[in-house]
């Protein structure tokens, strides 16, 4: 009989000889796929240095590095992330660690409102870790940096975005230490901010002038680093008014319970009456009738950024 076209395989062969003609072609067929996966997995990393287009990628600027992500449709706006200190994360080891992660858990809010994500790096430059003696006042918790204040550093950052969103004002979340940044940042900065998201801060900037600043609007003397020279920081009260005319959401875990180092000018112990207390101060001072401030406390949850996040993706989305 003629075959047209291939051949079977073992054809004219008795059946174990054709059976094993059949194997031992099988047998090859794997060892060169097997090769080729190899070959192809060794030239992966060639092609793999660039991140997903649904993934954050690593910027730098003179002072520092973030994280970018920019949505897959329009752009509508810009959203920073403040992370919190590395004793706050269990997970996460560094500071780069800590941005990259916060950056990923709004990639897919990015993408649904259209707004541009850049989560700074506050590292060793910013005194990220807890009693830093290198940087004066908690580093970033209260703007401060050794070369720059972390608020420049952002506001640096934002403007890079500037044209591509239509504006240099920005939304602005922070966790735990991001949190303490952010409402320093709003209180210090609110012609700069639309909106400003506050997920568990420990302490705050309250509109009270016998308590020093970070913690209230009493300046201070300050060093930016380690011998450096002292300066004195002189906060505007005014600008406590200008922030309680923001949308402010405040999220705090109904678990978030642990007593905190007491302070007079922080009524309470834990970080929910901290949050109550300042939510009120602020409310206080709103345009009446127009505040947009409140305070939203999730049951069960501890002082936990992820399991935070959802609620004040929800908040957020209210507000725009």
């Amino acid at each position: 009989m003629a075959y047209a076209g291939r051949i079977p395989e073992g054809a004219g062969l008795p059946k174990r000889a054709a059976d094993r003609s059949s194997h031992a072609l099988r047998r090859r067929r794997f060892i060169l796929l097997a090769t080729a996966g190899t070959l192809a997995d060794a030239v992966v990393p060639a092609f793999a240095a660039k991140p997903p287009p649904d993934q954050p990628v690593r910027r730098e600027i003179a002072h520092g590095q973030y994280f970018e992500y920019v949505p897959q449709g329009a752009i509508t706006g810009v959203l920073v992330l403040a992370h919190g200190s590395v004793e706050d994360e269990r997970r996460e080891h560094t500071t780069d660690e800590i941005a990259l992660a916060f950056a990923r858990r709004w990639t897919g809010f990015a993408d649904s409102h259209g707004l541009i994500v850049l989560a700074p790096v506050f590292g060793a430059a910013f005194g990220s870790w807890i009693g830093d003696p290198s940087v004066a006042l908690g580093g970033y918790r209260a703007l401060e940096g050794r070369d720059i204040g972390a608020d420049d550093f952002v506001d640096r950052i934002v403007d890079l975005y500037a044209a591509r969103a239509g504006s240099s004002t920005f939304i602005l979340y922070g966790h735990s230490a991001g949190g303490q940044f952010a409402n320093r940042y709003a209180v210090r900065h609110a012609g700069r901010l639309k909106a400003l998201i506050l997920s568990a801060p420990g302490r705050y900037a309250f509109p009270d002038p016998t308590a020093p600043w970070p913690y209230g609007q009493k300046p201070v003397s300050a060093r930016a680093k380690r011998g450096g020279t002292a300066r004195l920081v002189t906060p505007d009260p005014a600008g406590w008014a200008q922030a309680a005319a923001l949308p402010i959401s405040v999220v705090v875990g109904g678990a978030d319970t642990e007593p905190q180092p007491p302070r007079e000018d922080h009524p309470g112990s834990t970080r929910i009456d901290y949050a109550r207390a300042w939510v009120g101060a602020m409310g206080r001072l709103a345009p009446a009738g127009q505040a947009r401030i409140r305070l939203t406390v999730v049951p069960g949850v501890g002082h936990n950024s992820a399991r935070l996040t959802p609620t004040c993706q929800k908040e957020l989305a209210e507000i725009l």
